[in-house]
């Protein structure tokens, strides 16, 4: 009996950002907040870090090339055999994989063909952030607060929430809340920062320059991304991150508490990476896709005047 190799890519996920401001009111800052501050708020400052934003936004979902996506996914099964994506908590992914794996080896046995190979192209845990942290973090998100919109950033937002079919609110005018952690886990951002958190307290900042309705990997994201709005919401997380560094270097009874929770909760939780120990890069994954792609992202980049 001749026996074909069936080749096995296994892709394993498990789950697991910055919120031209001055304080609100009234808010007590000290001299060393106030100091950072005034230097975020110079405007040849604000425009250097707004720039470098743009820069880094010219390469944005692939040149809005995404939608394209599937009919990509579809000739690499064809060449590939099959490629597994596992989604699951930390606690159940080792599980699921090793489910899955048997089903392609019976599914090998029972065909009479022989599973040529198993591939682990990335794993990752997903994220376990610091309360006491994120406390921190967000009492510096409400004294900075938001940006103060112009009538034309709200105009755009409202634009591209009809066109996207939503409520045509404008941008957003008041900060968030912590969320509590979802009783049960339905899922997140598929980001090696769900590995970041276990071997460093961590908590994530969301800056408001965005337009609230946008899709994410949608175009609706990306042409957010640009202009006034973006560079206010960045130069609002960038203090928000800035404020809270300093509190981190001048508050050690914060930082204690901070520590001895990151602590126990690593005792509870050690960090062992999901990757096998013969694992490699997948750096040939994309190699075709950039070079088909790149050319006709080139025309979009932004172009500083």
């Amino acid at each position: 009996m001749n026996t074909r190799k069936l080749p096995i890519r296994m892709y394993v996920i498990a789950f697991a950002c910055l919120v031209l401001i001055s304080p609100r009111a009234g808010a007590q800052v000290s001299q060393e907040k106030q100091h950072v501050l005034d230097w975020l708020s110079r405007p040849e400052v604000v425009e250097r870090f707004g720039r470098i934003s743009d820069a880094i936004w010219s390469y944005a979902e692939l040149g809005l090339q995404e939608y394209k996506s599937s009919a990509l996914l579809i000739e690499t099964l064809d060449k590939a055999g099959v490629w597994y994506f596992l989604r699951n908590s930390d606690q159940r992914l080792k599980a699921m994989y090793e489910r899955v794996l048997n089903c392609a080896k019976g599914a090998a046995l029972a065909t009479g063909t022989e599973l040529a190979e198993v591939r682990v192209i990335a794993a990752i845990h997903q994220s376990h952030h610091n309360k006491a942290l994120a406390e921190l973090v967000d009492r510096n998100i409400k004294l900075i607060g938001m940006p103060e919109w112009t009538e034309q950033e709200h105009e755009f937002a409202k634009a591209l929430q009809r066109e996207m079919g939503r409520q045509e609110s404008g941008m957003p005018t008041k900060t968030g809340n912590i969320s509590k952690p979802q009783a049960v886990f339905t899922g997140g951002a598929s980001s090696d920062h769900g590995d970041v958190t276990l071997i460093a307290p961590t908590a994530t900042i969301r800056f408001p320059g965005n337009v609230p309705g946008a899709t994410g990997h949608h175009w609706s994201t990306v042409a957010g991304g640009f202009g006034s709005s973006a560079w206010k919401g960045l130069n609002a997380g960038a203090k928000a991150m800035a404020t809270s560094a300093i509190d981190l270097l001048t508050d050690p009874e914060a930082l204690r508490e901070i520590r001895k929770e990151f602590e126990q909760y690593a005792k509870e939780h050690p960090y062992e990476s999901f990757l096998p120990a013969d694992a490699e890069p997948p750096l040939d994954i994309n190699e075709k896709l950039m070079k088909q792609y790149r050319p006709l992202m080139e025309p979009h980049y932004s172009k500083p005047k």
